[in-house]
């Protein structure tokens, strides 16, 4: 069990080495993927955040490929869905949502292939 002060330390567990090795959806107790779900939860918090303060300007690649905040936004957003599977959960997906469609709305041009 960690012992979390903050946002960012039940996040970092997600991508541990011990996660990378050791935990699958399927094969989890319903308790393990709640707590799981929960550190996606605030790891997504986060990546919303820094998306929000660091939006692309226009829906040019290059300027999404020249902004190294929001492409390791993206990467572990990929990480995140290929690894948890945090679409087909109905609480990761819903927080999904919530961290990318105030963006989508503020800067309705600068997610087009997501949305």
């Amino acid at each position: 069990e960690s012992n979390s002060d903050g946002d960012g330390d039940d996040a970092a567990a997600l991508f541990s080495i011990h996660n990378l090795e050791n935990f699958e959806r399927g094969t989890s107790t319903s308790q393990r993927n709640l707590q799981v779900d929960e550190s996606i939860e605030k790891a997504l918090s986060l990546i919303m955040t820094m998306t929000a303060e660091h939006p692309p300007s226009s829906i040019n690649n290059d300027d999404i490929n020249s902004n190294p905040i929001l492409l390791s936004c993206l990467h572990v957003i990929e990480y995140l869905l290929r690894k948890y599977r945090i679409h087909s959960r109905p609480s990761t997906a819903s927080a999904l949502l919530s961290a990318f469609l105030p963006l989508q709305m503020a800067h309705p041009t600068a997610y087009p292939r997501l949305f």
